[in-house]
């Protein structure tokens, strides 16, 4: 049985949520027409200088900002124009990482510069000729749009042909239908927006309980995750082979959560040592459970119960993607970033006007977020076609923020 992969399209952010038998693995989010370069892009790039010590050359790619190539052998010349892949987003104050081995992965298609494969739901060589003529180095550097954004999302989640690709809209299933062969089916945009709003709550939530007993605590920091297995005190947990149940019990979700919060790189993951029969069974039982993160690697398992994990990190976290730093002192807190508060601030104006008919209604915002709701914006204008004059938007320059973690919003929707 394939997974669902729930699609969300609005004038300000679009998010993607896969989600299996077991609940949410995966989500992305992509923002607006000057959005960032996403996993799989390809963009047509001009070679501006060279870093012989790391056998890198940094690329110019236009609105995408500027790109790291690494490449074994004669790095390409400085003026030299060609067309790379995203292998590796931006992160932090890092720019993307590049590849000239590109590959344009779509769902009917996979096109590289010698040839043209099926994709994971076929093949549509029409749509290879059609495509074919934009892979031109020809041109200023840019990113090169083969597919709608919707599309790059699903692949970046892994789609597959068993999968089910559900959207808000009729339009949106029209207009990627000529990419997933016309598969795509359409639920309410409260539903699907539903789904995805816990997704997110599951992924910044630190604390998860374990349905055998404990708990799982995850952290993030800029070096490494963290992962903190409490087995607790239940009842019977003094018995041979209890701590080794509660914690197979513990790994069936370990996976899911950590790909859900987008974890990668360095995972440091401390087990209670009673639980461990032995290294290598725990290094097993974290490969087997760790397979949403793809090929990982566990070089080291202590005695005590210590793991260190390596798995790939292509894309920033979920904590990362959805919030920025807020507040001073050493320890800071987190709020929303502005582009993902604005999205959420149109979807709850708009599902209070859906609510009530007939009802007017006043959208709040703090400053950080008037750009794109407050006047002509592409938001706001569809927003005035769809509801007329129902509602208002104001810009509360006393508005007080808190961080996420006190419940903090950029917003208020008010009758």
């Amino acid at each position: 049985m394939g997974a669902r992969l729930f699609l969300e399209t609005s004038p300000l952010m679009i998010r993607v949520l896969r989600m299996d038998e077991d609940g949410p693995v995966k989500i992305a989010h992509a923002t607006g027409d000057k959005r960032e370069a996403l996993l799989g892009d390809l963009y047509r790039a001009k070679v501006l200088g060279h870093d012989p010590r790391l056998g890198a050359a940094f690329v110019d790619l236009g609105t995408g900002g500027e790109g790291f190539l690494r490449r074994p052998g004669k790095l390409p010349p400085v003026g030299a124009t060609l067309i790379v892949e995203i292998k590796r987003e931006a992160m932090g104050a890092k720019g993307p990482d590049v590849t000239d081995k590109w590959s344009a992965a779509l769902p009917l298609l996979r096109l590289t510069a010698q040839r043209a494969t099926p994709g994971p739901l076929g093949e549509d060589q029409l749509l290879a000729d059609r495509i074919g003529p934009q892979l031109s180095r020809e041109g200023e550097p840019g990113r090169i749009d083969i597919c709608p954004v919707e599309i790059r999302l699903l692949m970046t989640l892994g789609l597959q042909a068993e999968d089910r690709v559900i959207v808000t809209t009729g339009e949106a299933a029209a207009r990627l239908a000529p990419f997933l062969g016309g598969v795509a089916e359409t639920l309410p945009m409260k539903q699907i927006g539903e789904q995805i709003d816990l997704a997110e709550e599951e992924a910044l939530r630190h604390r998860h309980i374990i349905p055998g007993g404990g708990a799982l605590t995850i952290e993030e920091t800029e070096a490494a995750f963290t992962v903190d297995l409490d087995l607790a005190q239940g009842a019977g947990q003094s018995k041979a082979g209890a701590g080794s149940r509660l914690l197979a019990e513990a790994m069936r979700p370990l996976g899911r959560l950590l790909s859900l919060a987008g974890a990668g790189g360095q995972i440091l993951i401390d087990a209670p040592r009673g639980a461990i029969a032995a290294p290598k069974i725990f290094r097993d039982q974290l490969t087997r459970a760790l397979k949403p993160l793809g090929r990982v690697s566990v070089p080291a398992v202590t005695p005590e119960g210590c793991a260190l994990v390596v798995a790939p990190r292509p894309r920033p976290s979920t904590l990362m993607k959805l919030t920025e730093p807020f507040g001073q002192g050493v320890v800071q807190g987190r709020r929303m970033s502005a582009p993902v508060a604005r999205a959420s601030a149109y979807r709850a104006l708009a599902a209070a006007l859906e609510r009530n008919p007939t009802a007017q209604r006043r959208l709040v915002v703090a400053p950080r977020l008037a750009e794109g709701l407050v006047g002509e914006g592409p938001a706001a204008h569809l927003m005035r076609e769809r509801y007329g004059p129902r509602f208002e938007i104001l810009v509360d320059r006393t508005f007080e923020e808190k961080a996420v973690t006190q419940g903090g919003e950029a917003y208020r929707v008010e009758e």
